[in-house]
């Protein structure tokens, strides 16, 4: 527990040290703390890389998710929890952004493993300092995401 207090300070420290950065351009770099629900529930931690100049839709920028969940006292995501790695086409709206991605994920639920191709919906909200997003993965089996993203 102490080893997850002390990440989630340093997280918050370096978002804190970088802000200004954000604000005059950015890194296009975030990181993502948040959970998982319904059958590979566990705690989340991300990152996510906007790709500038880039975009397979038109009027959509690219972003390149990548995340894992799981259980910090059983093993991360032996019995539960998953990964997942996504190329996201996103769409700016009135205080947020939508999209889609497509990716592969390894996701467990009650220790089993389901891997393979993956389609993901994204909502996002944007906030003062950060944002909130929502992600539902849909593949072998489905799982929905939700996160705080700090971006630098």
């Amino acid at each position: 527990m102490m080893r997850l207090l002390s990440c989630l300070l340093g997280i918050a420290l370096l978002s804190a040290c970088v802000r200004l950065d954000a604000q005059t351009g950015g890194l296009g770099f975030a990181l993502r703390l948040g959970g998982a629900t319904t059958r590979t529930s566990g705690l989340l931690i991300g990152a996510d890389l906007g790709i500038p100049s880039f975009a397979l839709l038109p009027g959509f920028r690219s972003r390149v998710d990548a995340d894992t969940w799981g259980q910090p006292t059983s093993g991360w995501d032996r019995s539960n929890g998953g990964r997942a790695v996504t190329l996201c086409q996103l769409q700016s709206a009135l205080a947020g952004y939508y999209g889609v991605g497509a990716g592969y994920s390894r996701l467990r639920s009650r220790g089993e493993t389901y891997e393979g191709l993956e389609l993901k919906l994204v909502l996002g909200l944007q906030l003062i300092g950060a944002g909130v997003e929502a992600n539902w993965h849909i593949g072998k089996i489905s799982t929905w995401t939700g996160m705080l993203r700090f971006g630098f």
